[in-house]
C-alpha cells in the first residue's frame, strides 16, 4: 500500500495566515487601546490638551472623554481595511495588496495608541 500524501492547503483562507494574523493583532491592539482609555479617563483632569501646534503648545483643550474618538477611529479603519482586504484577497493576484492593507491597519492602531499615550500624558 503506497504512503498517503497529506493534502496541501493551497486554496481557501489558509494561504492568508500572515494576513489573518495581522488582522487579529490589530484587533487586539484596538481593544487594548479602548481598555487603556477607559482605565485612564477617570484619573485625568476635567480638561486636557487635545491638539498641539508644531511648536508643542496646546491649542485645543477638551474633556478627557474625547479620547474615546481614538479607538472609534481605529475601529472604523480596521473595519474598512478588513472588508477591503477580504475583497482583494479573493483574487489571487491581489493577495499581496490585501496583506499590505492589513499590515497598514496594524500600523494605524499602533499610531493611535501612541497618540493616546501622549494625550493622556503618560509619555
Amino acid at each position: 500500500m503506497p504512503d498517503a500524501v497529506p493534502p496541501t492547503n493551497t486554496g481557501g483562507w489558509g494561504r492568508h495566515g500572515v494576513g489573518l494574523g495581522l488582522l487579529g493583532v490589530s484587533l487586539l491592539a484596538g481593544l487594548l487601546l479602548f481598555a487603556f482609555i477607559a482605565r485612564i479617563v477617570p484619573q485625568l483632569p476635567s480638561e486636557i490638551a487635545l491638539h498641539f501646534t508644531h511648536e508643542g503648545f496646546a491649542d485645543r483643550r477638551g474633556p478627557p472623554q474625547s479620547l474615546f474618538y481614538l479607538p472609534l477611529l481605529g475601529a472604523l479603519i480596521w473595519l474598512l481595511n478588513t472588508l477591503t482586504g477580504f475583497g482583494l484577497a479573493r483574487q489571487n493576484t491581489l493577495r499581496v495588496g490585501a496583506h499590505l492593507l492589513w499590515a497598514t491597519t496594524l500600523a494605524v492602531q499602533l499610531i493611535l495608541g501612541v497618540a493616546a499615550l501622549r494625550l493622556a500624558g503618560t509619555i
